[in-house]
């Protein structure tokens, strides 16, 4: 992930969203607040909020029927291993096959 998105991001989005980038494919809330306990994110709410402000940016999509979240891959937001339909939809790119575009 570009620093740039990091120092531009409030700490706990900003944790999140490299734990998304870090993580081996899609992650419910759930699983990103066990993942970031050791960083005393310990509320649900909080990784909820940090989500809901990732995908205001572009920089997170939530596949809303799998309740699962993924790092967005687009060059334009940060680098990674997903490639969703919504941010690349004329360029070719294949999507994640977890990914559904419909469901963005």
């Amino acid at each position: 992930m570009p620093e740039s998105h990091s120092a531009a991001l409030p700490h706990n989005a900003a944790l999140v969203h490299d734990f998304l980038h870090l993580h081996d494919g899609p992650a419910t809330a759930y699983q990103i607040l066990d993942g970031l306990r050791s960083c005393r994110v310990c509320a649900p709410l909080t990784v909820y909020r940090a989500l809901e402000q990732l995908v205001a940016h572009g920089l997170a999509h939530c596949v809303e029927s799998l309740n699962v979240f993924v790092a967005c891959s687009h060059p334009r937001h940060a680098e990674g291993s997903l490639v969703t339909m919504a941010c690349a939809p004329d360029q070719g790119a294949q999507p994640h096959p977890i990914l559904n575009h419909r469901s963005i």
